[in-house]
């Protein structure tokens, strides 16, 4: 009897503590920390296909989640099309779907995150004459999940033949997207593209040496496009140029003697981009200047850099601080899965009733 009733008291023990693993896990967020790793948080971007492959990040959680989020599109550059999500792995934006990048989004804590892939190896054919289908890829995903995309917060961003693309796309498409972020641009826009583009608001980089294109001086075209803008412009008041001072520096800090994109060519800004314009050692980048429409310099913060201010871009009007919003209040399991605790407890707490009676 005693060795019965020692088994009855380990079976117990052994379903209370299952009981209280399941309830742990059951309450646990499902967000992933940047510390976790550019590979684990690359596993979040899931794939696409309509008439580009693509892949993607999604905030939603689950299926009852109402709230529109912001879309931010990443266009890649040359070569980083080759392979299936190549464009994700061959950068570090795969940061911003971590649960400190997505918290910086303002208004939402959150944001979906859309990288097609444009396979084209030529030089001078990456994106080229794809303006069209990029736009009915984008308005493909958008419908995808209407439900939970706010159209009047989709910014555009890309680099190298990406941010070409980005401005060509913008210009042809004006009044679509609410901000747009080109990076280290390989495109002289003319003057009907800078036209179309004045209502938009757009922050750009650049490297004040970027030698990448010896027919195009990158920093020589942001001039005079900022030039233009500083006349021209209706987003005077939220418009911004950043660009870097050589050597440029990766995200350690240090320049990569072996890297060309950053020795030689000095046009690999969209890294400082992917990790917010913040070095993996918690300070800003030293070596940038950022002007603001009117072309004066100004100072940015750890609390307001670039996610800041382009989740605030809206078509709509202002977007309100995460800070004006009540605190996030932790996410708790579906009505199911609480039922099923409790009907387990209630299990238990009988079973053990009728043992000892």
């Amino acid at each position: 009897m005693l060795k019965g009733g020692r088994t009855v008291k380990k079976t117990i023990s052994l379903l209370i503590c299952f009981i209280m693993t399941f309830s742990c896990f059951a309450f646990t967020a499902s967000a992933m920390s940047a510390s976790e790793g550019l590979e684990a948080l690359e596993s979040q971007f899931a794939d696409g296909k309509n008439d580009f492959d693509y892949v993607y990040y999604t905030p939603v959680k689950k299926t009852s989640d109402t709230k529109k989020y912001p879309l931010i599109i990443w266009l890649h550059g040359q070569f980083s099309g080759n392979d299936k999500r190549y464009q994700l792995e061959n950068c570090d934006v795969a940061l911003w779907s971590s649960d400190e990048y997505q918290a910086k989004i303002k208004g939402t804590g959150g944001a979906f995150i859309f990288l097609p892939r444009d396979p084209t190896l030529q030089l001078d054919l990456a994106w080229n004459g794809a303006v069209s289908d990029l736009k009915r890829s984008i308005d493909q995903f958008v419908l995808k999940y209407k439900k939970n995309i706010d159209t009047s917060r989709i910014y555009l961003g890309g680099f190298s033949m990406g941010g070409k693309a980005v401005i060509k796309l913008a210009a042809a498409y004006p009044g679509y997207f609410a901000a747009i972020f080109p990076m280290s641009s390989t495109y002289n826009p003319s003057t009907s593209d800078l036209k179309s583009l004045k209502d938009t608001p757009i922050w750009m980089f650049t490297c004040r040496s970027d030698y990448i294109n010896t027919n195009l001086n990158a920093h020589e075209i942001a001039t005079n496009m900022w030039k233009y803008w500083k006349t021209n412009s209706s987003c005077k008041d939220v418009n911004r140029w950043t660009y870097f001072i050589s050597p440029l520096v990766n995200p350690n800090g240090i320049t990569p003697v072996l890297d060309p994109i950053y020795s030689v060519f000095q046009h690999n800004t969209w890294d400082a981009v992917a990790h917010d314009l913040i070095l993996n050692s918690g300070k800003l980048y030293s070596n940038m200047i950022t002007l603001d429409g009117d072309g004066q310099a100004i100072t940015l913060s750890k609390n307001e850099t670039f996610l800041s201010w382009l989740s605030s871009q809206d078509l709509d009007g202002p977007v309100k601080d995460d800070d004006d919003k009540p605190d996030k209040e932790p996410e708790l399991p579906s009505t199911s899965v609480l039922e099923s605790i409790e009907k387990i407890f209630k299990f238990i707490l009988r079973f053990i009733e009728i043992l000892f009676k």
